[in-house]
């Protein structure tokens, strides 16, 4: 064991490695930065490389990860029994619509807790050339814990359905 100083956890952290700290004056160790391995793109604009560097921490690949899990779980289940691709979209935008906030600025700290994207699309299209099957693209726009940047998420996924 070795204690680790703050100048290390950063560089660590910065190389997308999350090393236990020893949290001064306490008998406890935690995760400080939560970022992944992947190096995220560098822009001109400093708020797109913010925005870029905050989509590759963990915890908002994790929440993003989860809903995309659970939209194709949710397909998966109903297979066959939407009529067309917009009855799907329509279904699936209703629901993840739940989760959206609309008055973020306003809400309570619980509503945010329940209500934890700022904003949610669903766009679902046929695949060309592959008959039965659907591409569907998510975005997300988390708002809950987050460190005073916008960050918005995409994802793209293929999704089965009962085509004849």
């Amino acid at each position: 064991e070795i204690g680790i100083s703050d100048r290390r956890e950063a560089e660590l952290a910065k190389n997308g490695l999350m090393p236990l700290v020893h949290r001064k004056n306490t008998d406890m160790a935690a995760f400080i930065g939560a970022q992944s391995l992947h190096k995220p793109a560098e822009y001109d604009d400093p708020d797109a490389t913010a925005n870029a560097n905050l989509a590759a921490r963990l915890p908002y690949l994790f929440s993003t990860c989860r809903f995309a899990h659970y939209l194709k779980c949710m397909v998966r289940d109903k297979i066959g029994s939407f009529k067309s691709r917009d009855a799907m979209e329509r279904w699936l935008k209703d629901w993840i619509l739940q989760y959206v906030d609309a008055n973020p600025e306003t809400s309570s700290e619980a509503t945010k807790a329940r209500r934890p994207l700022a904003a949610a699309d669903v766009v679902i299209e046929d695949v060309e050339g592959n008959p039965g099957y659907y591409t569907s693209k998510f975005f997300l726009r988390p708002h809950y814990q987050l460190e005073g940047l916008t960050v918005s998420l995409r994802l793209v996924s293929k999704l089965p359905s009962e085509k004849q």
